[in-house]
């Protein structure tokens, strides 16, 4: 999916379309880092593959990093809110 997002933002006729594709890609990310950390090991990949297409410095680079770890705190943040832990059992009685 993450590559189907980045395949098309290539393929993109406008700027504009570009922006959403490389937005979803990086949502899309986050999601599947939440849910599992080892698509973290694609972030290096990606961050080469977009600074060969703006440069290093690209404002499209910086872009992509943010609304990805931006979405990941979002996403880490709403699932971690959830989460009940199990409640401790007094042992002491033992």
């Amino acid at each position: 999916m993450l590559l189907l997002c980045l395949r098309n933002s290539n393929k993109a006729l406008h700027d504009d379309e570009r922006v959403v594709w490389e937005t979803f890609a990086a949502i899309t990310l986050a999601l599947a880092i939440s849910w599992k950390i080892y698509p973290i090991i694609y972030v290096p990949a990606i961050w080469a593959l977009l600074a060969k297409r703006y440069g290093w410095l690209g404002g499209e680079v910086w872009w992509f990093g943010f609304v990805a770890l931006a979405s990941l705190v979002i996403i880490n943040g709403s699932l971690w809110s959830m989460y009940v832990p199990p409640p401790f059992e007094d042992r002491a009685d033992e």
